[in-house]
């Protein structure tokens, strides 16, 4: 008999039983920076040295994670119910301290004064 098994609870699944199937893409996405005169005229040979040196230390596998990754799962009804309503089960940072907590409020403050000006601006 072919059966499926729940990659969460590990649940069989006959193959005629309902179950779900996630599929997870991670890709790297690069914005594309203005380019200046200067990025042009520039020798960028000790970068693209330092670049290949640091990429035959690694093996093909981990070349390509850095760029692309997918993943595929199935989930029993019961998992997948929960699943939906927290997706991204990511663990949850820790608490910043206080000098942390209050330098992130200051440079979240001064964010929020560059998009009024802008906003001002326009």
């Amino acid at each position: 008999m072919n059966f499926y098994q729940c990659d969460v609870c590990g649940r069989n699944l006959k193959k005629e039983e309902l179950r779900y199937r996630v599929k997870i893409e991670v890709s790297a996405i690069y914005e594309q920076n203005e380019i200046h005169l200067a990025d042009l005229i520039q020798n960028h040979q000790q970068e693209i040295l330092q670049l290949l040196k640091r990429m035959e230390e690694m093996s093909a596998d981990e070349l390509e994670e850095q760029i692309y990754k997918s993943f595929e799962f199935d989930l029993c009804p019961a998992c997948h119910r929960e699943y939906i309503k927290s997706p991204l089960p990511l663990t949850a940072r820790s608490p910043l301290k206080d000098d942390e907590q209050n330098t992130y409020k200051i440079t979240e403050r001064f964010l929020h004064s560059l998009v009024s000006e802008q906003e001002k601006k326009d």
